[in-house]
């Protein structure tokens, strides 16, 4: 074979040196944008973006972004000592030659963003070492290989945005160490093997394409004409058969007291006024509960249904199988699944609607239909079968039978929960009994006497009769007790736990992700900001995180450490110290035997008081000893440099550990506080003035001069109240950290580039560097707003511009001064001022962020490029050209929209022109005239002059088949679309029939993004709806 043909998978040896000769030869080596010393006689560990193991061997090739274009040579194959290969960026054409196979060292692949065709090697399955395989954005055809499934080092595959097809193999499930899958803009079926749903933690980012298990598929939905609708008798469903459904995804089944229930990633309480509250993942709206008075509540997968005070039913979120479309009638209890719900009528009898799964068939959308004869007490639904308490104590179950789930064991019993495959109940003499089956241990019970018990998809948890909660199976929690309030109820979610107590008090823990342990709480009583998330403390002891976990138990503190570590003191005063992501080998263990009154955690340290005044210390595994000074203290403060602070019941304020910069150097006098921050400490004096020492290259130990009342350092700033209640900072301020908001405070914390506060009416605020939640947008009033991936920006009456959600490279950071309009994309956002100059901010790879002078009426963004209409109606564009994306068209133009890789204006004539990107038609536009055009990421639409909309590009989850009726705009976005009806009312479209819709109302502009959309009322009030993943965790109360 001749070297470069590469149709064999097999190269010919050549030195690295002619290897790397070849690609230079092949990708038109003099037109690239770097090119120092190639094909020179200097090293090739000199050539730029090749790197070797100091002799004559390429470990990595690094150029991305570099112009190259043309074939990738096969004789790439011979550096078989590479390690990193990186050609993103670039418009390389033709296939990926198989001899990429023959790399037997490569552990990162990234060939994203080129002109790539033809099938995916299957010779890219001999790579046993790959970490990294990023193939997206190319043209790639033909059916993802079976053999990737070999690859199991590997961490992330990224597909997207090619033009695969085909089923999903399932060989990927054999992937048990991959965390990121991107699949999406193809024209793939099936479903993600189920195997990889623990380790997918954000699940796959498409709609259409769900786990395979916990699912089953079913046949197609029978007429809803019929009176009774059946299905043609199947064998009973097995979990290898699967059902395409988010929910199912997520599911996690709930059969609570009436007044809590506990959904996959949601969760719902009825208050006291009898109203319904909500919290958690609320992508389908599921935790969006409608006004009104209700006596029970079941939140489910996706969806919620609850009874309304005259006993009628009410659901609301996900409904593609009819789970939400409650039938008519009086009820006295409801439950929810996956993709099906059940109820208990007054007269005791039992319905179900949804998909209804009996031994011999699966029927989808059967409302009405009647489930198992007989008085029934309660019920509770699970994956796919049912199980119901009969009022004579015996229990019946229904449906999926593939597990021996409907095979309850006789007795007398008084409640029963339902899992995956499993369930629980409570027997009369108070003994827990399991049948069916769990993979992670949750049908086997533990002894005991219980008075409830609730079964979730992996786990269960009881309330045993002395109030205490005890968990088994995969969600294994200490046992749990609230001093002098015992719980009455529990329920588990998929990775979270609620329990209600005797006094209507509602705990949560586990993961904080979608907020679902996030419980909401009226009033807080500390507060706690670090690099690891962000903590507070409710007046019940609940405890809250926002972006960490949240352990079991009431809590009289918490400290926010370093960048993983959380610490805590229980009010039985046993300390606990909990991190975010970090193996166990890893985590902060306190002393079991100890009581402590308070605990402060570090980075690889943590210290407590004990009750008696006495300290104690302890480290990470492999941490050094830490020494503990004698005496009594009433304080103790540990900063992330490693060194420790304490102040004494005498007043004395002492340090220890590190003394790098003179952080542990205190001055004489008398303390009431100090706090340690990174090589430098502060302290509060008992004639309440402030004294700081150690590092002060930011300012941050040069505190203003007044009365205090409480203090606290960060790394690089510290924050404190002063005896008047205002809050004030000083050090950094890069990210807003040491301008806090005005107010009235109790005690504040500074983290490492945002610092959180408690006002003095118990609600807390943050300020400073974001990382999420552009689905909460501020208070006040505005006259746009546009939303990018994971963060948002508006324009306010003023002119000034305020952006919240992520702030990656600075992209939620504007510059002051007065604009026209503003434009977010993917980490960095552009706006036109009111003089017409254009002004851009956040990362700025490829000079996207450093636009021409000159002015201008509009910016759009892309994803490495943006455009801009001028005032003489011409268009220009700067940044990166792949595809052509920032090669604007002559002519002139009204209007101007820009999507990642293509861009579309709208002329004077009313046509509609469209430029770059173009492998799914979204740069093709329709004839006719048009008043308004939007691009989204892979499709576009806009409005004709009618008002009818039109859609082009992909419509792979419906995102290009608008509605009928009049517009006045619309809003393209990464799957779904939202428009601005001409009365002023908003609809969204796509995302799989499930796009995320909009409150009631009247809107005057709209954005719609990837998983959520904004919009600005008539009022001038911004609002948004849906959820970005990961969303950021909020403080909630008043």
């Amino acid at each position: 074979m001749q070297a470069g043909s590469g149709q064999d998978g097999v190269a010919a040896p050549v030195p690295d040196r002619d290897a790397l000769v070849a690609l230079y030869e092949a990708t038109d080596g003099p037109n690239w944008a770097r090119s120092t010393n190639w094909l020179s006689d200097r090293p090739i560990g000199e050539w730029h973006g090749v790197t070797t193991d100091g002799g004559s061997r390429v470990t990595s090739l690094a150029l991305g972004g570099n112009r190259l274009s043309g074939p990738i040579p096969a004789e790439l194959g011979s550096l078989n000592r590479l390690e990193l290969l990186n050609l993103s960026g670039n418009r390389l054409s033709g296939p990926i030659p198989a001899a990429l196979g023959q790399l037997v060292s490569l552990q990162i692949l990234i060939l994203a963003g080129n002109e790539l065709s033809g099938p995916i090697p299957a010779e890219l399955g001999r790579l046993g070492h790959l970490g990294v395989l990023d193939l997206s954005w190319n043209f790639l055809s033909g059916t993802v290989p079976e053999e990737l499934g070999r690859l199991h080092n590997l961490a992330a595959l990224r597909l997207s945005s090619n033009r695969l097809e085909g089923r999903i193999p399932s060989a990927l499930g054999a992937l048990d160490n991959l965390q990121m899958l991107e699949l999406e803009a193809n024209e793939l079926t099936g479903c993600i093997p189920g195997t990889l749903s623990a380790s997918l933690a954000d699940g796959p980012r498409e709609p259409g394409l769900p786990f395979c298990e916990p699912s089953v598929a079913r046949p197609a939905p029978t007429p809803t004409t019929a009176p009774t609708p059946r299905a043609s008798p199947t064998p009973a469903p097995t979990p290898a058969q699967v059902h395409d459904d988010p929910g199912a995804v997520i599911r996690h089944e709930s059969s609570l007291h009436a007044t809590l229930s506990v959904g996959s990633n949601h969760a719902c309480r009825i208050k006291a006024d009898r109203s319904i509250e909500c919290w958690g993942a609320n992508r389908w709206r599921q935790a969006a509960a409608p006004a009104g008075s209700f006596t029970a509540v079941s939140a489910g997968a996706a969806h919620t249904c609850a009874v309304r005070t005259g006993g009628s039913l009410v659901c609301w979120g996900y409904n593609r199988d009819g789970q939400s479309d409650a039938p008519a009638g009086s009820f006295l209890s409801v439950t929810t699944g996956a993709s099906h719900s059940c109820g208990v009528k007054t007269d005791r009898s039992v319905v179900c609607w949804g998909v209804v799964v009996t031994p011999t068939a699966i029927i989808v959308g059967a409302p009405g239909r009647t489930a198992a004869a007989g008085s029934f007490a309660s019920i509770s639904a699970g994956l796919l079968h049912t199980c119901g308490l009969r009022t004579d104590g015996s229990l019946a179950c229904w449906g999926d039978t593939s597990s021996g789930q409907n095979e309850p064991p006789p007795g007398s019993f008084i409640t029963v929960g339902t899992g995956e495959s499993y369930n629980c109940g409570v027997r009369t003499d108070g003994s827990l009994a399991c049948w069916g089956a769990s993979s992670r241990g949750a049908a086997t019970p533990p002894d005991g006497s219980f008075s409830y018990v609730d079964a979730g998809r992996w786990g269960a948890c009881g309330v045993r009769v002395d109030g205490s909660i005890t968990c088994w199976g995969n969600q294994v929690y200490d046992r749990v007790a609230i001093a002098g309030a015992p719980f009455v109820s529990v329920g588990v979610g998929l990775n979270h736990v609620c329990a209600l107590t005797s006094e209507d008090s509602v705990y949560c823990w586990g993961d904080t992700k979608y907020l679902q342990a996030a419980v909401p709480i009226d009033r807080f009583v500390s507060v706690s900001a670090g690099q690891g998330g962000n903590c507070a403390i409710g007046a019940t002891g609940a405890l809250v995180c926002w972006d960490a976990p949240v352990p079991p138990g009431a809590f009289s503190s918490v400290s926010v450490g370093g960048s993983s570590h959380i610490c805590g003191t229980r009010t039985d005063g046993t300390a606990v110290c909990w991190s975010r992501g970090l193996p166990s080998s890893d985590k902060l263990n306190p002393p079991a035997a100890d009581l402590f009154t308070s605990v402060r955690g570090g980075v690889v340290l943590a210290c407590g008081v004990r009750t008696d005044g006495s300290l104690a210390c302890w480290g990470s595994p492999g941490a050094p000893q830490v020494s503990v000074p004698d005496g009594s203290f009433q304080s103790v403060s540990v900063g992330t440099s490693h060194h420790i602070c304490g102040v004494r019941t005498d007043g004395t304020a002492v340090c220890w550990e590190g003394d790098e910069r003179r952080q542990g150097t205190p001055p004489g006098g008398s303390f009431a506080a100090v706090s340690a921050g990174d090589f430098f400490s502060c302290g509060l004096r008992s004639d309440r003035s402030l004294v700081c020492w150690g590092e002060n290259r930011s300012g941050q130990a040069s505190p203003p001069v007044g009365s205090f009342t409480a203090v606290s350092a960060g790394k690089h700033h510290a924050c404190a109240v002063r005896s008047s209640g205002a809050a004030g900072c000083w050090g950094s301020n890069r990210w807003g950290q040491s301008s806090p908001p005005a107010g009235t405070f109790s005690s504040v914390s500074a983290a490492s580039q945002h610092s959180c506060g408690m006002r003095s009416d118990g609600s807390v605020v943050c300020w400073g560097r974001n990382y999420g939640d552009p689905v909460s947008p501020p208070a006040g009033t505005f006259t746009s707003v546009s939303a990018a991936q994971e963060h948002a920006c508006a324009v306010r009456s003023d002119g000034s511009v305020v952006c919240w959600g992520r702030d990656y490279g600075g992209a939620a950071s504007p510059p002051p001064g007065a604009f026209s309009s503003v434009t977010s994309g993917r980490a960095y956002t552009c706006g036109v001022r009111s003089d017409g100059s254009a002004a851009c901010w956040g990362r700025d790879d490829d000079d996207r962020a450093t636009p021409p002078s000159g002015s201008f009426t509009s910016l759009g963004v892309g994803r490495l490029h943006v455009c801009g209409l001028q005032t003489d109606r011409s268009i220009v564009c700067w940044g990166d050209d792949a595809w052509d994306a920032a090669s604007a068209p002559p002519g002139t133009f009204k209007s101007l929209t820009v999507a990642d890789l293509h861009n579309c204006a709208l002329r004077t004539d009313g046509s509609v022109a469209c430029w770059g990107a173009n492998h799914l038609g979204q740069a093709s536009p329709p004839s006719g005239n048009f008043t308004s055009v939007s691009t989204g990421t892979n499709h576009t639409c806009g409005v004709r002059t009618d008002g009818s909309v039109a859609c082009w590009g992909q419509d792979r989850w419906g995102e290009s088949s608008p509605p009928s009726g009049t517009f006045a705009s619309v809003s393209a976005g990464n799957g779904i679309t939202c428009g601005l009806r001409t009365e002023g009312s908003a609809v969204c479209w796509g995302a799989g029939t499930d796009a995320p819709q909009p409150p009631p109302g009247t809107f005057q502009s709209i954005s719609a993004s990837l998983t959520y959309a904004c919009a600005v009322r008539t009022s001038g009030a911004v609002v948004c709806w849906g959820e970005v993943h990961p969303p950021e965790a909020r403080p909630s109360g008043s």
